[in-house]
């Protein structure tokens, strides 16, 4: 609210507010979410009304929850300046996230297959390359052995891809496997609705999706294509000094 009318106008709006977000979401780091990096306004896309669906407004009020403060219950904390501090490393990891994305995209069609190969055996797979000519899709043979009781084989197709995995995609891979093995697609997009109903369709085999945004953040957490430090950050402790 501006206390001097003429120059705000005759009309203004008094504004309250009952929280913030600390630290707050910022571009990169939304763009690097599975499920919000694909909603196009956080793309650039102008407008000053635009739906928003409920599985986005459900995942972005999920991140902002716990980052939520109300007026003066952490003030000291900003100022202390572990907000600012947080800020910038999330939008460090944001920003080497996006990198990251981008470096997999610009990947030659057999040296991604070949780092698919890599991030499944970062996941406990024994994973056979089997890409060549005429291989039916299937790009990798993958088996994870739980202690030796059982194991699952699942055929591997890894998909370079700009654009959305449609679902005849998934049902041409659900006619690899036999009964007894699995599917799953890797991809450096995402997945069209059709393709996601599709494989999790009861009654039929099912296909496990790994999507571009889910591959990062997954190479991200194992260090694949990362190094991951560690820091130390001091904070003071009110009281400390006083003798006891």
């Amino acid at each position: 609210m501006c206390a001097d009318d003429h120059l705000a106008g005759r009309w203004y709006t008094d504004i309250q507010w009952e929280y913030r977000i600390a630290p707050p979401l910022l571009r990169p780091e939304l763009l690097a979410i599975p499920g919000l990096g694909s909603f196009r306004p956080f793309r650039g896309l102008q407008g000053t009304i635009v739906p928003l669906p409920a599985k986005v407004a459900a995942r972005l009020s999920g991140l902002a929850s716990p980052r939520l403060v109300s007026p003066g219950v952490q003030e000291g904390l900003a100022d202390s300046g572990q907000v600012r501090v947080d800020a910038a490393i999330e939008g460090h990891n944001a920003a080497v996230r996006q990198d990251l994305k981008h470096a997999i995209e610009a990947l030659e069609p057999m040296a991604f297959e070949l780092f698919v190969v890599r991030v499944l055996t970062e996941l406990g797979f024994e994973v056979k390359h089997t890409g060549r000519t005429n291989d039916g899709g299937v790009d990798a043979e993958a088996v994870l052995s739980l202690e030796g009781l059982t194991s699952v084989l699942t055929k591997v197709q890894a998909k370079r891809w700009s654009h959305s995995v449609p679902g005849r995609i998934v049902r041409e891979l659900r006619g690899a496997p036999r009964v007894d093995e699995r599917g799953l697609i890797v991809t450096t997009a995402e997945f069209a609705p059709e393709a996601i109903r599709e494989a999790a369709a009861e009654g039929k085999a099912r296909i496990g999706l790994l999507g571009g945004d889910t591959l990062v953040r997954t190479c991200a957490e194992r260090g694949i294509g990362v190094d991951r430090r560690h820091v130390v950050v001091l904070e003071p402790i009110p009281g400390d000094l006083r003798l006891q």
